[in-house]
C-alpha cells in the first residue's frame, strides 16, 4: 500500500486511461515501476494523518548522505 496526501496524483496513478495532464510523465513512470510488483495500492490519506511520515522526510532532509 503506498498512501499519498495528494489526491489529484493518487486519482491519476490510479486511473487506467492514458494522463494527458502536465504530469503525465511523472505518472507514467510510477505506473511503470509498479508493474514490477505482484500488487500495488495507491491511497489517499489526509495530510493531518500524514504528519508522521513528513516529519521524518523532513529530519531525513537535513543529512547530506544516505544513513542507510
Amino acid at each position: 500500500m503506498v498512501e499519498g496526501d495528494a489526491l489529484t496524483v493518487i486519482k491519476k496513478v490510479n486511473y487506467s486511461e492514458k494522463d494527458k495532464s502536465t504530469i503525465s510523465a511523472l505518472t507514467k513512470e510510477c505506473k511503470e515501476r509498479v508493474s514490477r510488483f505482484e500488487a500495488v495500492d495507491f491511497g489517499y490519506v489526509p495530510r493531518q494523518a500524514n504528519e508522521a511520515t513528513h516529519g521524518l522526510a523532513k529530519e531525513g532532509r537535513r543529512y547530506e548522505s544516505s544513513m542507510y
